[in-house]
């Protein structure tokens, strides 16, 4: 009974330590974020604080890789094998998993570890969807599709992280759409431009 009530407390605090550190965020950077912002605005001791983590870095790490677990899990499920004929399907998918976690993706977004975040988002998206795209006919070596999948997923990630951070004014609906027609455009001109270079030689 009595690690049942410990266990409890532990989620509790963890909690309460997580949401200190989300509100904090949004007043200042995360570099200047201390054990003392985070224990006065959860309303805990410093001791409840390292008991968990042993500093603010150690809990933002543990976050960036619960965001990085649950993406891979997310990503995991689905099949980009058409993703160049039809892209909207794929990118509302993304949508889902940013809006499931837009807080969450836009604080972490704001600190100085974005590259690294933003990198390893990249290629979780990217690996999965070189490995689920049926190669459209287009592309005539492996080189040539892989290129082409990091060049719009690398462009993608960049554009609804330019959203996360407010650059970019519009819905994520519109911006969805936005992208897809694109992509789509893209892909037709890419066709062309193949058939082009075909018809030449």
């Amino acid at each position: 009974m009595g690690e049942k009530r410990e266990y409890r407390s532990s989620i509790r605090s963890r909690k309460l330590i997580r949401q200190a550190f989300y509100e904090t965020l949004k007043e200042k950077s995360f570099e200047k974020i201390t054990v003392t912002d985070i224990v006065k605005k959860a309303d805990i001791n410093r001791s409840t604080f390292y008991a968990h983590y042993p500093d603010v870095m150690g809990l933002i790490d543990e976050i960036q890789e619960e965001v990085l677990d649950y993406t891979q899990k997310f990503m995991g499920e689905i099949d980009f094998s058409d993703f160049f004929e039809n892209p909207k399907p794929y990118l509302q998918n993304i949508v889902k998993l940013v809006a499931e976690n837009n807080e969450l993706y836009r604080l972490l977004m704001t600190s100085a570890m974005a590259a690294k975040q933003l990198d390893q988002l990249k290629y979780i998206l990217i690996e999965r969807t070189i490995t689920t795209l049926n190669p459209p006919e287009m592309f005539r070596t492996s080189f040539e599709m892989e290129f082409a999948v990091r060049f719009f997923m690398g462009g993608i990630v960049d554009v609804y992280t330019q959203w996360l951070n407010g650059v970019i004014d519009c819905t994520l609906d519109e911006l969805t759409d936005e992208l897809a027609k694109m992509v789509i455009r893209s892909n037709k001109h890419l066709r062309e431009g193949m058939l082009n270079e075909t018809d030449a030689v």
